[in-house]
């Protein structure tokens, strides 16, 4: 087990590192930014390293991280969702401009929302609440 005092130093380095090199491309962007796939992926990580736990998938590695205590179980919940959420928006340089009305209409089914608008809105709610649990779950732990 880690004591986790370098690791989430280091781990805050990384987001910043991240932000910088892989900003999110647009409001659609699933994988790359604050509160999407990479970030939670990051911090499930974390709670991983700290537990020396060898779990590998993002949802196991977030209920770990509950056990470090870096997390509590409603913010694991959270981002699980939110990761699920982000992963229907993680193509590359997705356009939902250019899709298709069968495209969009299998998005909103998916999702529950009413239109495009309202599920752009749903997802920028969803990644800035998770950008705010990791935030303050790697805060709490410097």
């Amino acid at each position: 087990k880690s004591t986790g005092e370098t690791v989430i130093a280091d781990v805050h380095d990384m987001r910043r590192r991240l932000a910088e090199a892989k900003p999110a491309r647009n409001q659609w962007d699933g994988k790359s930014g604050a509160g999407r796939m990479m970030d939670i992926e990051l911090v499930a990580q974390t709670g991983a390293v700290l537990a020396a736990s060898t779990e590998s998938l993002t949802q196991s590695q977030l209920q770990v991280g509950v056990g470090t205590g870096l997390i509590s179980e409603e913010n694991a919940v959270e981002l699980a969702k939110t990761y699920e959420f982000s992963r229907l928006f993680a193509i590359d340089d997705l356009d939902v401009n250019t899709l298709g009305q069968g495209a969009q209409e299998f998005l909103m089914r998916e999702t529950g929302a009413q239109s495009m608008q309202d599920l752009g809105a749903n997802l920028l709610e969803k990644t800035v609440r998770a950008a705010k649990i990791i935030d303050q779950a790697l805060d709490e732990r410097l």
